[in-house]
């Protein structure tokens, strides 16, 4: 069974252009957080519009065509319920018009809940060949646009200016590492006892909100070349605990995308040294891998996500409230590890600006791209109430990470400048 090619096309094409959009405009109207912020939020906004408040209040046919597929089979199958259920209609007004017991009446719509459910397993099946074809279809092109990300975010990379020490690098790698392993870990243990899943689908969760940085070297204005020289280590060593965690302990599909996910970043990080000399193709891959990647990623997620599920009961919103506060903490954990490889006399008097740039160092980036690409294996579905809290609570969590820092990097900014 396979999916039309025009309804993923429709579905992935308005993904893109309008988080793109939003994302140029927020980012025009001066939203802080640069770039990263503007591109979460306007994936956000474009999944919320072409997700079930709106597009699935105003067309559900066609979000339901674009989200899961199968609207076809579903017709075909509701046909034939209808059809079914009406000729069970006229053979009870016929047997009441010649006064048949009431137990024979019984054993008559006993008898006929057996054929119906025998008539429709066919329809059924193919309802859910068709739809399992369209999850991975989709599947195929979120792993596809996690690769074009890490790709971009790879070759738009700046080489930093001071060559660190081999100790410094060490430090610098253990910190991205310990702190995926402590957020993955949480959250893990958090997902696990709140709801029942197996050990391979929390890890997975909570390795992809764990995730270290791939955008840690993208030329970002207000990142200095201190901060640049030890972020790489740090972030591309929590991001390869990240997908190795995801590859280890994930279903085949995950291991599949991850594995995709990394191949897209080695290909950037081989492709950098070809462009090298190429400042205006560095400079586009940048906005490409943020408002071309990371917020139609982060749409595809928002749009699948069902808003009452969270409020379905206490348990999904206390988990969308502590992946809230705890989405950050990569950044943070990582940033006071990090700090005491690149904290010297380097830095001098501006350790808090280092620090907030190691803090800001795009984790919500890579956050919303392996999460999608959870989301897309099937591990977690956005519109149960499990997903949603999860999805929720995280982007949620990324605005707020990225658009606080980025006034809080300005403010100190300025207070620098007078000084």
């Amino acid at each position: 069974m396979q999916t039309e090619p025009s309804i993923l096309l429709l579905r992935f094409g308005l993904l893109i252009v309008v988080a793109a959009v939003f994302g140029v405009l927020l980012r025009r109207a001066g939203l802080p957080g640069g770039r990263p912020a503007s591109a979460i939020v306007g994936g956000a906004i474009a999944g919320v519009l072409l997700g079930p408040m709106v597009l699935g209040a105003a067309a559900p046919g066609l979000h339901t065509s674009m989200t899961v597929g199968g609207l076809q089979e579903l017709r075909e199958l509701e046909t034939r319920r209808s059809e079914m259920l009406a000729e069970r209609d006229r053979e009870l007004a016929v047997l009441r018009e010649t006064d048949v017991s009431a137990v024979a009446l019984d054993e008559h719509k006993a008898e006929f809940a057996e054929l119906l459910d025998a008539e429709l397993r066919p329809f059924r099946q193919s309802l859910e060949e068709a739809r399992q074809a369209h999850r991975e279809a989709s599947g195929a092109i979120v792993a596809g646009l996690a690769a074009w990300v890490f790709a971009l975010a790879g070759v738009a990379g700046r080489s930093p200016r001071r060559k660190l020490r081999v100790d410094e690098r060490r430090t610098l790698a253990i910190a991205g590492v310990v702190a995926v392993i402590v957020t993955a870990g949480l959250v893990a243990v958090i997902v696990q006892r709140l709801f029942t899943l197996s050990r391979d689908e929390a890890v997975a969760i909570g390795a992809a909100v764990g995730a270290g940085s791939a955008f840690a070297l993208l030329p970002m204005r207000w990142v200095a070349s201190e901060g640049r020289a030890g972020s790489g280590w740090y972030g591309f060593a929590g991001l390869i605990a990240a997908c190795g965690a995801m590859a280890a302990f994930g279903s085949e599909e995950t291991r599949g995308y991850a594995l995709v996910a990394l191949g897209g970043l080695a290909i950037g990080l081989i492709a950098r040294h070809a462009v090298a000399g190429r400042r205006r193709m560095r400079r586009i891959a940048t906005p490409l891998a943020l408002y071309a990647g990371v917020g139609p990623l982060t749409a595809f997620m928002v749009s699948m996500t069902e808003p009452a599920a969270i409020f379905s009961g206490w348990t999904p919103a206390f988990l969308a409230i502590a992946l809230f506060l705890i989405a950050g903490l990569p950044q943070w954990l990582g940033a006071v590890l990090a700090l005491g490889a690149i904290g010297g006399a380097e830095l001098g008097e501006r350790k808090s600006l280092r620090w907030l740039e190691l803090h800001a160092r795009g984790v919500p980036l890579t956050q919303m791209v392996l999460l999608a690409l959870v989301c897309a294996a099937g591990v977690l579905d956005p519109a149960s109430s499990l997903g949603a809290a999860i999805v929720a609570g995280v982007v949620l969590g990324a605005i707020e990470n990225e658009t606080t820092v980025g006034m809080a990097r300005s403010l100190l900014k300025q207070v620098e400048e007078r000084e």
